[in-house]
Order: C-alpha cells, then structure tokens, then sequence
C-alpha cells in the first residue's frame, strides 16, 4: 500500500488487514474442527468459526461504507500465528484438549 494521505485511507487499510487476518485465522479454526474429536470443543469451534465469518462480513460492509475497495490485504503478522497454531494442531492430539483447557 502506498503511504496513507488521510486517517480514511489508515482505517480502510485497517480494515483490509484485519479481512485477511479473520480469513486466515478461519481457515486454522476449520482445521481445528476437523482434528478435534472432543464434541464439546468442536461445537465450541464451530460457534467461533460463525462468529468469524459474521465478523469478516462486518469487515466487508465497513470497507464498502468507507468507499474503500472491498478487497483484503495480506496480514503477515497473522500468518505467524497461523503457522504456530498449524504447528501444534499437528504436533499434538487436539482430541485430547477440552473446553476449559482452552480458557
């Protein structure tokens, strides 16, 4: 993105970065879904991962509202916390992790 002119210009690229972090944040969540076997923990998930995408359609009408293209930017501050999140979905049983594990 070239340098912001205005706040409107600050807060549209806000919006696009934080687009690409619900996308890929509910991309980890689908993973964990499909790896856990508790049911508790993967209703859990499943709820968060409707709350995700009801918070990227926020994004998107924001975005819209704002005059802004409606198109993500790529957030790579997220994109290593996916990569850890990936990293223990792998590495460890999630099955075994209940609910209050996770609070």
């Amino acid at each position: 993105m070239p340098a912001p002119k205005n706040l409107r210009d600050v807060y549209v690229d806000e919006l696009r970065d934080l687009w690409s972090a619900n996308d890929q944040m509910h991309a980890v969540v689908k993973d964990l879904i499909a790896k856990a076997q508790d049911a508790r923990l993967k209703e859990t998930l499943q709820k968060s991962s409707g709350r995700i995408a009801d918070h990227t359609a926020t994004l998107k009408s924001l975005l819209n509202a704002a005059g802004g293209e409606v198109s993500k930017e790529h957030c790579r501050a997220m994109e290593g916390l996916v990569r850890e999140a990936r990293m223990h979905i792998f590495e460890e049983a999630v099955g075994n992790v209940g609910v209050c594990d996770l609070c």
